[in-house]
């Protein structure tokens, strides 16, 4: 993982100490941790119950949850200041804080091959490039006990499509104009013209409320529809996919009405298998098995 995102992590972690997880008590816009972890939770429900590891853990908040379900979990993240917050989080639960420790997803030497029944990895492969990718996934795979599970959470790059806004302008420089028009000069008139049919190209803002991580530091997003094909080719089967972080309208409508990011909350879990979150989820989490 590149320095620029540890450094990124290495400062938020106050704010992700006074904010993930608190949807309720800080009055938070969306409960996105709280929305992931009961995803996860439940595409791993059926799993018999063993020896987890998360990969890129953060707060811990993951390692405690699983742990209450019956896990016997551990867990690194490679900002110093993410793992003193797990620690104090682990000590508030009752739990010794030699769990987690600090470490890169690209480098597991600290555990033995097959050592794990799953590695779950939430927030963190958006961050990798394709040769950093490769390496977590072929780390992981290590790790994994035969038959083991790795539960693996992505940004879904099919939802620019609905955004309407720079994002919708990236996705089809970036996915769909290429497959079509080889002359660079080509496919910038098309953008210009695209751009007119777009009514908010430049928008969201990219500081302020309305402003994403990916204008501050790198990410990576995924297609969904493909993944599967791609988990193949790291040593995994795609058992089923489930998308989180719903939106029922596009996001730019959430400023002139706030209530209306809300009304998916309800939805979440009994839509996350629904084919609709290809367009309307932000996320999703794959679940994958060694082979």
């Amino acid at each position: 993982m590149s320095k620029a995102v540890i450094d990124y992590w290495e400062q938020g972690a106050e704010r992700y100490r006074d904010h993930a997880y608190k949807f309720n008590l800080k009055g938070e816009r969306y409960p996105f941790y709280e929305t992931r972890r009961s995803l996860m939770a439940d595409m791993a429900k059926n799993l018999p119950r063993g020896k987890l590891l998360d990969a890129g853990c953060g707060g811990a908040a993951l390692v405690i949850h699983f742990q209450s379900l019956g896990w016997d979990c551990y867990g690194f993240d490679g900002a110093s200041n993410m793992v003193k917050v797990a620690h104090d989080n682990l000590k508030e639960c009752g739990l010794e804080t030699s769990r987690v420790t600090q470490g890169d997803v690209t480098d597991l030497r600290a555990y033995g091959d097959a050592s794990f029944d799953i590695v779950i990895s939430a927030g963190v492969m958006e961050y990798l490039n394709l040769e950093e990718e490769k390496r977590a996934m072929a780390e992981a795979h290590r790790v994994l006990k035969p038959g083991g599970h790795l539960l693996v959470e992505n940004i879904n790059g099919l939802f620019d499509i609905s955004t309407f806004n720079r994002f919708t302008m990236g996705f089809y420089a970036d996915q769909v104009l290429p497959l079509f028009f080889q002359d660079k000069a080509e496919r910038e008139r098309l953008m210009k013209r695209i751009e007119g049919l777009v009514t908010n190209p430049d928008k969201p803002s990219r500081q302020g409320t309305f402003s994403t991580t990916r204008d501050q530091v790198f990410t990576r997003a995924e297609i969904p529809l493909s993944y599967g094909a791609k988990a193949k080719s790291f040593g995994f089967e795609q058992v089923e996919q489930g998308f989180y972080r719903y939106h029922a309208v596009p996001p730019l409508l959430f400023e002139a009405e706030p209530t209306l990011e809300q009304v998916p909350i309800a939805h979440e879990l009994a839509l996350s298998r629904h084919w609709i979150g290809n367009l309307m989820a932000s996320g999703f989490v794959a679940l994958l098995k060694k082979v």
